[in-house]
């Protein structure tokens, strides 16, 4: 009798691995789980404990980035953007003799627009992103003569605020977005993937900072008697400066970047006034369709320059020259990285 219970035990343990795993009732009275409880392993296999084991290694994607790196080419961009946006702005107000207002509501509505298209956008796309560069220097010039001047016919709408007024009140508004930001918890930082959030504040402080850095140019060259060259040599000194610190010092990349990014302004500004202001004012009389010219077409050059970098997707009908590729790779360096290590984002 023994030895038959003993072979039936056997028979129903074999007859159980063989078989899918058992089905048992588990939980509070009325609250019933349903568990798969392997006989083999002994173990029981919850299905809610599978999916969050299974959350919790699942790796998160990365979020492409939606601005440019901060290369050579980047800056090259920026400053001829910068001056272009002054002399091309010049050339409709006061060339052609639109006016302040009717210029400054047509590029601050291209400013728009193109902003739109650039929130919209899921990744960063240099055409678009260049374009809203352009549009916010052409509609920072207008604004800012606008708000400081009142040296032509009322039908121009100079409103006479002056340049020092001006400008501190444009950097108040600069100031307070910085501040903004920073309080909000997001990165000041603009070399990785960007909240909308900061996004946002990154374009308010862009057209913010390329409206003062008119009234910055225009205050350094007429109140301050520096003149155009004075000022250009100013901002330039500065630029370099702050590029020498961001290679041999500590300081944080992030400030010295916005540091940069605010001084292109008054350097173009002044730079685009000492090409197309008359020799009694103290320019170089060259005029603002021959200097938008100058800028505007290496302008495009480097943008397309750009565009090939970036997405490698303009087939070239021939190898290019060992040259080209050098200045590709040189291009292609970070401006702030040289030979150093990136700063942490919230040392500002």
């Amino acid at each position: 009798a023994q030895e038959t219970e003993r072979v039936l035990a056997q028979s129903s343990w074999c007859g159980a691995l063989a078989t899918p795993p058992y089905i048992a009732m588990s939980g509070a009275k009325d609250e019933t789980k349903v568990v798969a409880f392997d006989v083999a392993s002994d173990k029981a296999e919850d299905p809610e404990a599978q999916n969050a084991s299974a959350e919790v290694t699942k790796p998160e994607v990365e979020k492409p980035r939606k601005l440019p790196r901060l290369t050579f080419m980047y800056w090259l961009a920026k400053i001829l953007a910068t001056t272009l946006g002054e002399v091309f702005a010049d050339m409709f107000s006061q060339t052609y003799d639109f006016g302040y207002q009717v210029t400054s509501e047509v590029f601050f509505g291209i400013f728009v627009v193109g902003l739109i298209i650039q929130l919209i956008t899921t990744r960063y796309v240099p055409p678009i992103y260049w374009l809203v560069i352009i549009s916010s220097s052409l509609a920072g010039t207008c604004i800012s003569d606008m708000m400081d001047r009142n040296i032509f016919a009322k039908e121009k709408a100079g409103y006479a605020v002056g340049y020092a007024k001006g400008m501190s009140l444009l950097l108040g508004i600069l100031l307070a977005l910085f501040i903004t930001w920073r309080c909000s918890g997001h990165s000041l930082s603009v070399t990785g993937p960007m909240t909308r959030i900061a996004e946002f504040l990154y374009w308010a402080c862009i057209i913010v900072s390329n409206t003062l850095g008119t009234a910055v140019g225009d205050f350094t060259s007429d109140n301050l008697e520096l003149g155009f060259a004075g000022g250009t040599c100013l901002y330039g000194g500065l630029m370099l400066l702050s590029a020498i610190l961001a290679v041999c010092t500590p300081i944080s990349r992030v400030g010295l970047f916005w540091v940069w990014f605010v001084l292109t302004r008054p350097f173009g500004a002044t730079f685009g006034d000492l090409l197309t202001k008359n020799k009694v004012a103290g320019g170089l009389q060259v005029g603002t369709k021959v200097t938008s010219m100058i800028f505007g077409l290496p302008l495009i050059a480097v943008v397309i320059f750009i565009v090939y970098a970036e997405w490698c997707w303009i087939p070239l009908p021939f190898e290019p020259p060992a040259w080209v590729k050098r200045l590709q790779k040189f291009g292609d360096k970070p401006l702030f990285t040289f030979n150093r290590k990136p700063a942490v984002d919230v040392n500002l």
